[in-house]
């Protein structure tokens, strides 16, 4: 029953195409007593209140002068008005009529309903030019912002995914608080609180993500809720209570992030689309206000934003060199139709923001450097948190420029992400160099696929692929987070139950008939590691993922990979199947037509080439599948990826995947 499987080695050419160990936090009993009870005390204090103008004109100019001129283009009266594809009023309630997106919720409704976002822009256009102006617009839009909110409630439709609006809505309050009357004062937060209690209680849908995700739904809020009123004699009680478990919840998102981070800094996740773009804010959020409210340093206790440059650094290709976009591995719910360019607006913010808690990092002025003049700053990409770029005031942009951004990145040929299993192996830091990414060993399953033991290539271009995207069709959930998808190992069975995964609520149903497994994985995080081992020329590492195959197919999956700098790798496969007729299937994805010559597997993508030769077994037989509308083949069924991708899979660096081996 023990296969003959699978030594291969894999060639790449590039062608001449066109902190673990710190104090526990403090305890609810400890933090309480130092909640300030001056106002603001939400990213402020009054202090540093004082010096607000002069800070922005010595910082953050740039983006202020794009704020005011945002502020200035908005209307002087708001008003709820709704998008009429989407919503239509049925007595004082609010109605879908079309789906948007895949999550429903009454702002995408609206045809500008980000009224909350807007009154904290007015404050800071007031508090840099002192006109009286502002600071009456700022209060016209809070107020739209609170009969969104109402009117959400009517309709049992949460307000909007993320609570940036209602985070916004209490920095509000809370930086205008000492120039308002006590009725004016009344009259925002006690709805607002009563709001966010409702929306904790509500048993309609809502964001309910948390600490072990990007903590940026309903639980979320609680902390900030709490910071801003308690004490305030308005809704003394609701405010207690909220800050009592606010800080619970916020206090267990930073412990499992510094657990789960290990010293790495990625963020509860590797899939770029979710730690290096909006789970750093909740931290970042976290920290500020600690110390603006309570006057603690959250950086004694919690490091995982300190060593956060580094995960960048190691998760990142260059894509041509220093001031062009980079690119990423595709791992996890990764948007692979998007060329596989990193998301690049928010790396600025969170640079910026690391060096602003916990000092001059190299590594993360290095990125700052490599990063195009376009995303070079803050506000144009903060739309939910327009107020950070004017509060992150320990960070000097013109400070310690990195002369060669290249060479800081160059830090050696292999690196491990342990929590997540992930391996990272170059032959350098520039765009002709050679990048490896194996996966085998997750702790954590945060928006992962069924990919253990898989891997991925780049040189000039992405030479073995994860391949797929996300979308509202059937591709989403019955290929893209399948192991079929993904350069890793089959073990086939009949009528195997598909795996499951997050799927759009609003997308089209998928028939029983369809959900049958294509001998893939069935767990994400029980394959057991092989440790990294490296030196100046090779690396290796592996994992043995028997247990995420169904027990009744799997006696042993155990996959050992090898780097040999600059270009080579072997792939070494142990596989026994519990029946000899279970058929074993290694995988191999690539961009274009992969075709045999002279017992060698070739095929080009971008600048760059693959060449792959099987050593065992002898009698190995190989099978080409792909090309148009063939792309996404399981169990002989083409899945479409979504009309976007669509219109795009000619794209030459359209790194969706197009044929398998």
């Amino acid at each position: 029953m023990r296969s003959k499987f699978a030594i291969g080695m894999l060639c790449l050419a590039s062608l001449a195409l066109p902190l673990a160990g710190n104090a526990a936090g403090p305890e609810y009993q400890e933090l309480r007593p130092q909640l300030k009870k001056v106002h603001p005390r939400l990213f402020l204090t009054p202090e540093t209140k004082k010096t607000f103008a002069d800070d922005v004109k010595r910082l953050a100019m740039k983006d202020f002068e794009a704020l005011k001129a945002h502020v200035d283009s908005l209307p002087d009266n708001p008003e709820i008005t709704l998008h009429p594809r989407y919503t239509k009023m049925q007595g004082d309630k609010i109605i879908f009529i079309r789906n948007k997106g895949d999550q429903n919720h009454v702002i995408a409704g609206l045809k500008n309903g980000d009224a909350g976002l807007y009154a904290v822009e007015c404050v800071i256009a007031y508090f840099v030019t002192n006109e009286a102006k502002y600071k009456e617009k700022a209060l016209r839009y809070a107020q739209n912002a609170l009969d969104i909110f109402a009117l959400s409630d009517r309709s049992e439709i949460m307000p909007e995914w993320y609570h940036y609006n209602r985070l916004c809505m209490l920095i509000t309050y809370d930086w205008l608080y000492p120039e308002l009357s006590v009725e004016q004062r009344k009259s925002i937060i006690v709805p607002l609180i009563q709001h966010i209690e409702h929306m904790r209680l509500a048993k309609y849908k809502k964001d309910n993500g948390g600490y072990t995700s990007g903590n940026y739904g309903e639980p979320g809020l609680m902390w900030f809720a709490g910071v801003t009123a308690a004490g305030d004699g308005f809704c003394d009680e609701l405010a207690e209570n909220l800050l009592s478990l606010g800080y619970a919840h916020v206090r267990k998102m930073m412990d499992f992030r510094d657990e789960s981070s290990g010293g790495s800094g990625v963020l509860a996740s590797i899939a770029e689309g979710y730690t290096f773009a909006n789970y750093p804010f909740a931290t970042f959020n976290f920290l500020h206000t600690l110390q603006s409210g309570f006057g603690i340093d959250g950086t004694k206790y919690w490091t995982q934003m300190r060593d956060y440059p580094k995960s960048v650094a190691w998760m990142v290709i260059p894509y041509r060199g220093v001031g062009e976009e980079f690119l990423n591995y595709g791992w996890g719910d990764t948007c692979h139709y998007r060329n596989n360019i990193w998301g690049m607006k928010w790396l600025y913010a969170h640079m910026a923001q690391c060096i602003h808690f916990y000092g001059e990092n190299p590594v993360a002025r290095a990125i700052l450097a490599h990063l195009p003049e376009k995303f070079n700053g803050y506000y144009e990409y903060l739309t939910y948190l327009p107020f950070l770029p004017f509060v992150v005031r320990n960070f000097d942009p013109k400070a310690n420029v990195c002369a060669d951004p290249a060479k800081a990145l160059d830090t050696g040929i292999a690196y491990t992400f342990p929590s997540f299993g992930l391996t990272v192996m170059r032959s350098g830091f520039g765009p002709d160099d050679t990048y490896a990414s194996f996966k085998g060993g997750a702790r954590y399953d945060n928006h992962m696929h069924y990919d253990e033991n898989t891997f991925v290539l780049y040189k000039k271009g992405f030479l073995a692929m994860d391949t797929g995207c996300r979308g509202n069709t059937p591709h989403h959930l019955l290929y893209y987070p399948q192991t079929v998808a993904h350069n890793g190992i089959l073990i086939r069975m009949e009528n195997e139950p598909l795996a499951g995964h997050w799927y759009p609520s609003n997308a089209p149903r998928i028939p029983k008939e369809a959900l049958v497994a294509d001998g893939g994985m069935n767990s994400r995080v029980n394959a057991v590691p092989i440790p990294l081992r490296y030196g100046k020329l090779h690396a290796d590492c592996g994992s043995d993922a028997t247990k995420c195959y169904d027990e009744r197919k799997c006696k042993e999956a155990i996959r050992q990979f090898v780097y040999l700098k600059p270009d080579y790798f072997v792939v070494y496969d142990r596989v026994t199947s519990v029946k000899p007729d279970q058929q074993k299937v290694f995988l191999l994805h690539t961009q274009e037509e992969i075709r045999q010559k002279n017992g060698i597997w070739e095929s080009c993508a971008g600048g760059g080439k693959i060449f792959t030769r099987t050593m065992l077994p002898a009698d190995m037989k190989g099978e080409v599948i792909g090309g148009v509308d063939q792309e996404f083949i399981v169990r002989g069924i083409n899945y479409p990826s979504n009309d976007y991708a669509e219109k795009k899979k000619n794209d030459p660096e359209f790194w969706l995947g197009r044929y398998r081996l």
